[in-house]
């Protein structure tokens, strides 16, 4: 290197340096030119530091994760197994119905499982679509006070809730329901249907319920219902064919604060709502309606086809400080959002649009094909995207959701069919294992640079059904914890997932089973093979600092992953 800054080119002709510049904190990749596949994989195992089953001998179905402020870790999700664990303080030990919620918490460090409990009636506590499909979606958060606060979609007339609640009746159809558990698992400290006389239902996902600092609650989904409950301050109280709606619920679920509809006259699917730091509301989505509430400024505002809408409410529901479209001219699915320090929006989905807008020098600004994941950065004032980057390979790839380190890196978690998904050379896994993997990728904030991508998984279905076809689509979630640390709850259909030593449960319990893992990685430059290509770098006056690797961990626990920050269900 040329410490007076002067530009240097390297020509090879049989070996590729893949060049990283270690800089404490962070990592940054400099690729070969044409080169995606930055090494030839081989597996890291000792990375792996833990990972863990958890289920019974059905179809478990991890999907939530929450971190509580004595660093306990709570799991959620859903089981169809009759001898799913749990402990004998738990609120209900018995499986109920056809598919049951489960919620679970570990001590932080996994070796103990301190409460699990089962929730539900006798029917599905599930998400059904319209068309009969079973749409796998639930969202976990904790209050102040470490109790969790659970919200879903049911079908049980005897799905459990208290005495006063908000709708001790079911409406029929399909219910949406919202629980809060006391933090011992013991007790419900308040339950309730929530809805009107007819389809209400969140479809996919786990974005939909966050907390603001004093605990009141915000969720967003879907609803066909004319009666679904409003307040007389809604911006929009006509309903028309099936609409999105935001429901602000006081901390005790005792009353409803605030709550409207959001669409056009077409189809409306809200998949995620975050809050700023003067607690205006962002929910976003996809839609179908062309006369969809847009405002003047706009990013954009023209419809193409099922594009993404992200609509900013303010704080007091009083009118749109922004709303905008994004998207190309196939059709888009937001899978996670969430507010950096600045009030800007980080998103994620994914996208069959080989137009989708992308800014230019970001990590990639073509399209791959099938579908492709994207994640983008929005001015907190919805007029400007800073920052847009499509993330896949050649076959399909899916995004589930997304967090920020605590540096401020987006971190983005998905599925993949594609074998030559990007990967980093310090990846724990560099090759596709079976059907459908796992992935986990983190960028610099800027998109401009993917500092770490692996897959993870085993030699079946690790999605457990949007991309290996079967029914039922599973989003995990993952939150940040520190530095580099990452914990993620999914399931998997692979007897031959990894696991370690040290888990609570090393055996495949059969179906599909939750797993849980910790990852540790570390930077470390590398070299691989490829054909001649010349690289032009520019060099500037530095401190040498020698090759040696910068550790970091990452504690995930998959499923079809949608990436939580550990202060986003705060309302962060």
């Amino acid at each position: 290197m040329n410490a007076k800054g002067k530009k240097i080119s390297i020509i090879t002709s049989i070996l590729f340096f893949t060049l990283f510049l270690l800089i404490p904190g962070e990592t940054s990749i400099l690729y070969p030119e044409d080169q995606s596949q930055v090494q030839e994989g081989s597996v890291n195992a000792g990375s792996l530091i833990y990972s863990s089953f958890f289920g019974g001998i059905g179809n478990d179905h991890g999907l939530c994760i929450a971190q509580d402020n004595q660093g306990n870790i709570i799991l959620a999700g859903l089981t169809y197994s009759s001898d799913f664990p749990t402990t004998e303080t738990a609120y209900d030990q018995t499986h109920n119905g056809e598919s049951d919620v489960f919620i679970s918490k570990w001590s932080s460090d996994r070796t103990e499982l301190i409460f699990s409990t089962v929730l539900g009636g006798s029917d599905d506590d599930n998400c059904i679509g319209t068309t009969g499909v079973s749409y796998h979606s639930l969202d976990i958060a904790v209050d102040s006070a470490n109790n969790i606060v659970i919200y879903g979609t049911t079908t049980s007339d005897d799905f459990p809730v208290t005495p006063g609640a908000l709708n001790e009746t079911y409406n029929g159809n399909q219910d949406l329901f919202l629980t809060k558990l006391a933090e011992n698992g013991s007790t419900l400290m308040f339950s309730t249907y929530f809805g009107g006389n007819d389809f209400d239902f969140n479809n996919l996902g786990n974005n939909r319920l966050v907390l603001d600092n004093e605990d009141n609650i915000y969720v967003t989904g879907n609803t066909e219902s004319p009666d679904f409950p409003l307040t007389p301050n809604a911006i929009n109280n006509t309903i028309q064919t099936r609409e999105a709606f935001i429901s602000k619920i006081s901390p005790d679920g005792s009353s409803v604060l605030y709550s409207t509809f959001l669409g056009g006259s077409g189809k409306e699917y809200s998949m995620g709502v975050a809050l700023d730091s003067e607690k205006n509301i962002i929910v976003g989505g996809t839609t179908l309606s062309s006369d969809f509430p847009i405002t003047a400024t706009a990013f954009d505002k023209t419809y193409s086809n099922a594009n993404l809408y992200i609509t900013k409410i303010a704080a007091d529901g009083s009118t749109l400080i922004y709303s905008t479209f994004v998207g190309g001219t196939e059709w888009e699915q937001l899978t996670g959002m969430i507010v950096d320090a600045n009030d800007d929006l980080y998103f994620t989905g994914t996208t069959a649009s080989s137009n989708f807008p992308t800014t230019s020098n970001s990590f990639r600004e073509n399209f791959q094909g099938n579908y492709d994941l994207f994640v983008g950065k929005l001015a907190k004032n919805g007029s400007i995207l800073l920052a847009s980057s499509f993330l896949g390979g050649t076959n399909k790839d899916l995004a589930s959701g997304i967090t920020l380190s605590v540096e401020g890196d987006p971190y983005i978690v998905g599925y993949t069919k594609s074998s030559n998904f990007p990967t980093t050379a310090n990846a724990h896994d560099k090759e596709m294992n079976g059907l459908t993997d796992y992935i986990l990728a983190a960028l610099n904030p800027e998109l401009t640079e993917l500092t770490y991508s692996t897959y993870l998984g085993g030699s079946d279905n690790d999605d457990f059904g949007v991309l290996g076809e079967a029914d039922g689509h599973d989003a995990g979630e993952v939150i940040a914890l520190t530095s580099k640390t990452m914990l993620m709850v999914g399931s998997t259909q692979s007897s031959d997932f990894p696991v370690t030593p040290n888990a609570l449960n090393t055996t495949w319990n059969g179906a599909s089973d939750v797993f849980i893992a910790q990852l540790n990685y570390t930077y470390i430059p590398s070299t691989t093979t490829t054909t001649t290509t010349t690289t032009t770098i520019t060099t500037t006056p530095t401190t040498t600092t020698s090759a040696t690797s910068f550790p970091a961990s990452i504690i995930i626990c998959l499923g079809l992953g949608t990436i939580i920050h550990l202060r986003k269900k705060r309302g962060r």
